[in-house]
């Protein structure tokens, strides 16, 4: 009889126990959202001091989460904080070695520090470990843009497209670059290109 009593508490003490560090759990993650979006808003308005209050012990509970380290890396640049950026991207490559963005990222904080050959070497690095992959190359091309590197952009996205003619976006992509530039004729001749390509 004891031995029912206590089987019948545990089958009924167990779930609600389970339910309840559940719940514990949903209202964390909640909580966590709730302060990236905050964060995010503080970015948004400039206040990269206060964001970082928030976000590196995000960072912290959340070690290897993309989304915040997007976030605190960004604040850091804004705030050239370029030390703590480096730290940052080290221990979130620790979590995926073979991601490329952590490579462009740590090229973008080189050029922020006045090393533009150096970032330039890391980029052109990365494209070769990567096999010139049409990811990669958007994601260097991008970081340089970022960087208002637009002549190398475009010359990235060029490479890009030699390599892999098929990819017609490229055309396009290059265009945007050259319109952003303000250089009307070779935009309109990639946006032509382009159409002519892919219709």
């Amino acid at each position: 009889m004891k031995q029912i009593v206590c089987l019948l508490f545990f089958c009924i003490i167990g779930p609600l126990f389970a339910q309840q560090q559940q719940t514990q759990e949903a209202r964390r993650k909640a909580l966590e959202r709730q302060q990236l979006r905050l964060a995010q808003n503080y970015q948004r308005r400039n206040e990269h001091q206060s964001a970082l209050r928030l976000l590196v012990p995000l960072y912290q509970k959340n070690s290897g989460s993309l989304q915040i380290y997007q976030e605190l890396l960004e604040s850091y640049m804004q705030l050239g904080m370029h030390d703590q950026a480096m730290d940052l991207i080290t221990t979130q490559k620790e979590t995926a070695a073979s991601n490329p963005r952590y490579d462009v990222d740590y090229g973008a904080i080189l050029y922020k520090s006045d090393r533009k050959e150096e970032a330039m070497d890391v980029w052109r690095q990365v494209l070769k470990e990567k096999g010139g992959s049409v990811g990669v190359f958007t994601m260097v091309a991008n970081k340089m843009l970022v960087n208002r590197l637009y002549d190398e952009a475009i010359e990235m996205f060029k490479e890009a497209y030699k390599l892999h003619p098929k990819k017609h976006f490229l055309l396009r992509e290059i265009a945007n670059f050259y319109h952003r530039r303000l250089d009307y004729e070779n935009a309109i001749d990639y946006y032509l290109r382009f159409v002519k390509e892919d219709p």
